[in-house]
């Protein structure tokens, strides 16, 4: 079974979206739950419920050891179903994910499945978390019964989606060099925390059984969605859809060309800060450069740099750009405040949005070594 699980360093990053595209691609052949546990912005369960069906049926509940749940069934004929807690704003720590994620795994799945009729293949559970929240630090955590209970399972493969942002990539780069500097705690505990993870999930879906189990997400939203004022959304619209050859866009437009190198296995989470930083200090110099010739950059353009020079950088690797690095290049002006519309059913809406046509699924199949 897979599962899909949305981290990220702040809110707004395109969490809720990533997971109706997902939810989209599994759903087609798979059973799929979805969970929210977002309980500040509770957007993917009410756009994932959302139908046109007349009167839904009544929402039952399941009590479990950890709380109780609540779970949709109007969406089974759609194949997939809907659940969320009660306590839906319950801080959950790296202690109560493990023991969600081992009941469902264990038990929790096989009620669910009797319950409302439909085979579970696929989980995707949407936070509003950073991994460092989910995980543990501490390795005698991960010896016990409860995380060996699930993840030490090989029919059982774990994606952890982390969608950067690009002060969580500064202060990770800024941090590397300087390890016992306490300004850097924050980086220094990213790390730590990826290596434990990476150190005791097996993921057999990535290449081979050393593949990491994060899936590094860069998209328009996350470049910097909050700050964008409407002159520079119309631009960077622009910059994203222009031919490349204009010119002076051909340091944003090869970004795009990531999806098409060849397969490659994933990269393990202190490797990729490794190229990051790398691709940091080359786009350093050349924005010097262009700020003596009188191009100012802004921090957009400035992270879309460092992304291309992080393609470059896998390009002249063996394999090619890792199957676990996404970045989402499409931007669409329409999806802004797509969560603040009137419900309609966004979810009908996906399968034609170019992000997911175009982009999403190429990346996603190749995540899987499709």
């Amino acid at each position: 079974m897979d599962w899909h699980i949305l981290t990220s360093s702040k809110g707004g990053v395109g969490k809720t979206l990533i997971s109706l595209m997902l939810l989209e691609s599994t759903r087609r052949n798979k059973g799929v739950l979805v969970i929210d546990l977002n309980g500040v912005n509770a957007d993917l369960r009410r756009l994932a419920t959302m139908t046109n069906l007349g009167n839904a049926p009544p929402v039952p509940s399941l009590k479990w050891d950890i709380g109780r749940f609540y779970v949709d069934s109007a969406m089974k004929k759609r194949n997939y179903l809907v659940c969320w807690p009660e306590d839906s704003f319950k801080t959950i720590g790296a202690e109560d994910f493990t023991k969600l994620l081992s009941k469902i795994s264990v038990d929790g799945k096989q009620e669910i499945e009797d319950k409302f009729q439909l085979q579970i293949n696929t989980i995707i559970i949407d936070t509003n978390y950073h991994f460092c929240n989910l995980f543990s630090g501490q390795e005698k955590d991960y010896q016990h019964d409860l995380f060996q209970n699930f993840f030490k399972r090989e029919d059982e493969n774990v994606f952890i989606w982390f969608i950067w942002v690009y002060r969580q990539l500064s202060n990770l780069v800024e941090a590397f060099e300087d390890q016992n500097d306490p300004r850097n705690v924050d980086a220094n505990t990213v790390k730590e925390r990826a290596f434990r993870i990476e150190t005791n999930i097996i993921n057999n879906k990535l290449g081979s059984q050393e593949g990491s189990p994060f899936v590094h997400v860069f998209s328009p939203i996350s470049i910097g969605q909050q700050v964008f004022n409407a002159t520079i959304k119309s631009k960077f619209y622009r910059w994203i859809k222009a031919e490349s050859s204009n010119k002076n866009l051909n340091y944003i437009i090869p970004l795009q060309k990531i999806a098409q190198l060849p397969k490659g296995k994933s990269i393990n989470f202190l490797t990729f800060v490794i190229n990051l930083r790398d691709a940091v200090e080359k786009a350093s110099q050349e924005a010097d450069d262009a700020r003596k010739m009188g191009k100012e950059e802004n921090v957009h353009q400035f992270f879309l740099r460092i992304l291309n020079n992080y393609k470059a950088i896998q390009k002249n690797s063996r394999n090619g750009c890792p199957s676990n690095v996404m970045p989402l290049y499409i931007y669409h002006k329409d999806l802004l405040g797509y969560t603040e519309d009137n419900l309609l059913d966004v979810f009908e809406k996906i399968p034609n949005l170019e992000i997911y046509r175009d982009n999403f699924t190429e990346l996603y199949n190749r995540l899987l070594c499709k």
